[in-house]
């Protein structure tokens, strides 16, 4: 994939959130775990989904 500068731009998504990492997301070089990568993708679907959820109560989002 090549580098493309446009895409660093943040104005170019509509949806932006902060994703905190924590302490043991990472090695002991600082280095972020995969596994928490992995985790923060699903943090952020779960994010997206909630900010384009049509309204409160929606079946998506109901509870068993």
């Amino acid at each position: 994939m090549r580098h493309d500068p446009r895409r660093t731009s943040l104005d170019l998504y509509p949806i932006q959130r902060t994703i905190t990492t924590l302490f043991s997301d990472t090695d002991a070089l600082g280095h972020i775990n995969n596994i928490s990568i992995a985790r923060y993708f699903e943090q952020a679907r779960v994010m997206i989904m909630e900010a384009t959820a049509p309204a409160h109560g929606s079946p998506l989002f109901e509870r068993a």
